[in-house]
C-alpha cells in the first residue's frame, strides 16, 4: 500500500504536468514502481521520480524533505542528511521558510544522533529563529523543547529550564498535549537531579496524567519510569514498584529496548532493596543483556561519525556548486520563457481553475470549522453547566450530612469541657462524629466510614441512621449491643453480594446518675481511645474487627473507662496519624499523633483544637489531604 505522504505528492505532481501525454506517462511510471518493488523501496523510489520529473521547487524541496525522513527511519544516517540538506538548498532559494526551519531541526537531530551535540545546537539554534519569524507558534514550542533537551545533555541545566519553561506556555497556549507531556518530563528530570524530588513528582504526575489522556503508551512507559525512580530515591518502596513494574509491562508490550534497559535496572535495584534474590537476578541479567545490545548499536553509529560528517561535508560542497549552476540554468531559461509566453496562457487558465476550486473547498472547510467550534463551545457550556449542578448538589448533602452530625447544644450540656477538629478531606465526609441522650444516658460516636467524598457520605448517613434505629427505636442501651445492631443490619442490606463497606469507630455511653460519679462504658471497632492522666499516656481497649462485614463477627465487647477527675479522654478516626507530608513525604503515624495530644494536654481545649489544625497543616504542605480528619477531645 502506497505511503500517505507519497500519494499526496503524487497527485500534486500529476496536477501539475502541462500535458495529458505526460500526465499518462507518469502515473504508468508510478504504477510500475508500486508492483515491481517492496512497499518501503516502493515508498523511496516513487520519492526519487518525483524529485527528478517535477519543475515546481515547492514540490522538489517537500519531497527531498519525505526522502531525509524515510532513509532517517530506515537508520540510514548519510543519505538522510543529504536530503535534508537538499531540501534546505531549494528551501532556501525559493524563500520557502517553514521547509528550511523543518529542514536544519531534522539535520540537527541526525548530528546528535551521531554524537555531534554542538553541530546539533547550531542546527536547532537557525531552525528556532526562522520559525520565530514565521510565528510558527506549534514549531516554535518543538524547538523550545528540543533545545532544552540538548542543553540539558549538554549540561547547561539553567539554559534548559529557559527553554522548557517558554516551550510549556507555548505547548498549553496551543493544546499540544503531546509536546507538554514531554516538556513536562523534561523539568521533572530537572528538578530530580537538583533533589526537589517533591517537584519533580509533580511534573512527572502531570505528564503521565496527560500521556493516559492521549492514550500515548510509549509516553506512560516513560513517565512512569521516572514516578518509580523518584519514589525510590524517598524510600517509598511500594510506589516504586507500582510504576516500575508498569512502566516494565509496557516496555515489553510496545518492544522497546531503551525502556526496558531503564525499568528492568530500576527493578532489580528495588527488588535488592527488599532482599528478593531470584528477582533481582532475573532484572539485572535482562538489564545486562538489553543494555550490551544498545551499547553495540551506539558503537557502529559512533564509527560511522568521522564517516558521516566528511560525506556532509563533501556534499554540501557538491550542492553548494550545483545550486549555482542550476541558477544560471533557471536564467537562460527565463530569457527563453519570455518568447514562449503566449504558449503557457492556457496553463495559466488551468492554474487559475484549479485555484478557484482550491478556494471553494477552503471556503467550505472554513464554515465547517466554524461550525465544528459552535458546537464545542456549547458542549463546553453545557458541560460546565452540569459541573456547577454537581457541585451545588453535593454542597447540598454537606448540609443534610452537617444536621445530621453531633448537636453542638446537646455535646455542650453534657460535655462542657471539649474540642472538636472535623476535616472533611472532600466536600462531604465518610468520617462523622454524632450524639444522642435516651433515658439519663448520653451516646457520643466518632466513626469512619468506608471511603470518602460522596460513597463515604453515603455511608456516613446509613451508619447513623442505624445507631438511632438502634438506641430511640429499638431500645438497646449497652454500646456494644448497639454496634453488634448496626453490623447486623449493614450485613442484611449491604454485603449480600459480598461487600464489606461499614465503618471503624468508638461509641461511648455517659451515664447520668443523680449525685454520683458519672460511669462511662463504651464498645470500639477498629478504634482505641487514649486518656491522659498526670501527663502521661493510657490506651484503652477495643475489638480489631469492624462494625459490617469483616474476617471476624464475634460479639463486641462492653469495656468501661475508670477516671479521675480532670482526666482527658480523645476519641478519633486515622485521618490525621495517616496524612503525608513534611520534609520528605511520609505518614504522620499513631505514635506521633498521641505524643502530640500529650503534649498539647496541658493547654485549655480552645488552644489544644488550635494547634492540632496548625500541625496538621504544617505537616500537610501542599501535598493533598488523604482522608477524613475528625478528633474530639473531652475534659472528664
Amino acid at each position: 500500500m502506497c505511503e500517505p505522504i507519497v500519494l499526496n505528492i503524487l497527485i500534486y505532481h500529476i496536477i501539475a504536468a502541462h500535458s495529458l501525454l505526460k500526465r499518462t506517462l507518469v502515473l504508468l511510471c508510478f504504477v510500475f514502481c508500486f508492483f515491481n518493488l517492496s512497499a518501503q523501496d516502493r515508498t523511496i523510489d516513487s520519492l526519487k521520480k518525483i524529485l527528478s520529473h517535477s519543475n515546481n521547487k515547492k514540490t522538489k524541496g517537500n519531497t527531498a524533505l519525505h526522502l531525509g525522513e524515510v532513509y532517517f527511519n530506515q537508520g540510514n544516517m548519510a543519505e538522510a542528511l543529504e536530503y535534508f540538506n537538499r531540501a534546505l538548498l531549494i528551501s532556501e532559494q525559493i524563500n520557502d521558510k517553514k521547509n528550511a526551519a523543518e529542514s536544519l531541526n531534522n539535520m540537527g537531530i541526525v548530528f546528535n544522533r551521531n554524537g555531534n551535540l554542538l553541530k546539533c545546537i547550531e542546527l536547532m539554534e537557525q531552525s528556532l529563529k526562522l520559525k520565530i519569524e514565521i510565528k510558527d507558534t506549534l514549531g516554535i514550542g518543538k524547538a523550545y523543547n528540543n533545545l532544552g533537551y540538548f542543553y540539558a545533555l549538554k549540561g547547561e541545566q539553567k539554559k534548559a529550564y529557559d527553554y522548557y519553561t517558554h516551550a510549556l506556555k507555548l505547548q498549553k497556549d496551543n493544546c499540544d498535549s503531546t509536546g507538554q507531556a514531554y516538556t513536562l518530563v523534561n523539568l521533572g528530570k530537572i528538578y530530580r537531579k537538583d533533589g526537589n524530588y517533591k517537584k519533580a513528582k509533580e511534573y512527572f504526575k502531570e505528564s503521565l496524567l496527560l500521556r493516559e489522556l492521549i492514550d500515548d503508551q510509549q509516553g506512560v512507559a516513560e513517565s512512569t519510569l521516572e514516578l518509580g525512580l523518584v519514589s525510590f530515591m524517598i524510600k517509598d518502596i511500594k510506589s516504586a514498584t507500582i510504576f516500575a513494574q508498569r512502566s516494565f509491562k509496557i516496555a515489553k508490550e510496545l518492544n522497546r529496548s531503551i525502556l526496558i534497559r531503564n525499568a528492568s535496572e530500576l527493578l532489580y535495584k528495588i527488588y535488592k532493596f527488599q532482599n528478593n534474590h531470584a528477582d533481582a537476578l532475573k532484572m539485572h541479567e535482562l538489564f545486562t543483556q538489553t543494555k550490551d545490545s544498545i551499547s553495540s548499536e551506539k558503537n557502529r553509529k559512533l564509527s560511522l561519525q568521522k564517516e558521516l560528517q566528511i560525506t556532509f561535508e563533501k556534499k554540501a560542497a557538491a550542492d553548494s556548486l550545483k545550486a549555482f549552476e542550476v541558477h544560471k540554468i533557471e536564467e537562460l531559461k527565463h530569457e527563453q520563457a519570455i518568447s514562449k509566453q503566449r504558449s503557457y496562457i492556457y496553463g495559466g487558465i488551468i492554474a487559475f481553475i484549479l485555484m478557484l476550486g482550491v478556494t471553494i473547498i477552503s471556503l467550505n472547510a472554513y464554515k465547517q470549522k466554524q461550525k465544528d467550534n459552535k458546537l464545542i463551545t456549547l458542549q463546553k457550556h453545557l458541560v460546565e453547566a452540569k459541573q456547577k449542578e454537581i457541585i451545588d448538589s453535593i454542597n447540598y448533602a454537606k448540609k443534610i450530612q452537617s444536621t445530621l452530625l453531633a448537636n453542638e447544644e446537646l455535646v455542650n450540656k453534657h460535655l462542657p469541657s471539649h474540642f472538636v477538629v472535623f476535616k472533611p478531606k472532600d466536600i462531604v465526609s465518610g468520617d462523622f462524629y454524632w450524639a444522642t441522650i435516651k433515658n439519663n444516658r448520653f451516646y457520643l460516636g466518632v466513626c469512619d466510614s468506608t471511603g470518602h467524598g460522596v460513597p463515604g457520605a453515603f455511608m456516613s448517613l446509613l451508619n447513623i441512621s442505624f445507631l438511632n434505629e438502634a438506641i430511640n427505636e429499638r431500645g438497646i442501651i449497652h454500646p456494644h449491643k448497639i454496634l453488634n445492631y448496626v453490623r447486623e443490619r449493614l450485613i442484611s442490606n449491604i454485603s449480600k453480594d459480598g461487600n464489606q463497606d461499614g465503618m471503624d469507630g468508638v461509641l461511648v455511653c455517659f451515664e447520668i446518675v443523680k449525685d454520683e460519679k458519672t460511669k462511662i462504658t463504651y464498645s470500639a471497632a477498629n478504634n482505641a481511645p487514649l486518656i491522659v492522666r498526670n501527663n502521661s499516656l493510657q490506651y484503652l481497649g477495643y475489638d480489631k474487627m469492624p462494625v459490617g462485614a469483616g474476617s471476624k463477627t464475634d460479639h463486641f465487647i462492653l469495656r468501661t473507662i475508670d477516671y479521675d477527675k480532670g482526666d482527658f479522654l480523645y476519641l478519633f478516626t486515622d485521618g490525621f496519624a495517616d496524612q503525608f507530608g513534611g520534609s520528605k513525604g511520609k505518614k504522620f503515624k499513631s505514635k506521633a499523633l498521641n505524643q502530640l495530644l500529650l503534649a498539647n494536654s496541658g493547654l485549655n481545649m480552645e488552644e489544644q483544637k488550635q494547634n492540632l489544625e496548625a500541625e496538621f497543616d504544617n505537616w500537610k504542605g501542599n501535598l493533598e489531604q488523604v482522608d477524613d480528619v475528625c478528633i474530639i477531645g473531652i475534659q472528664l
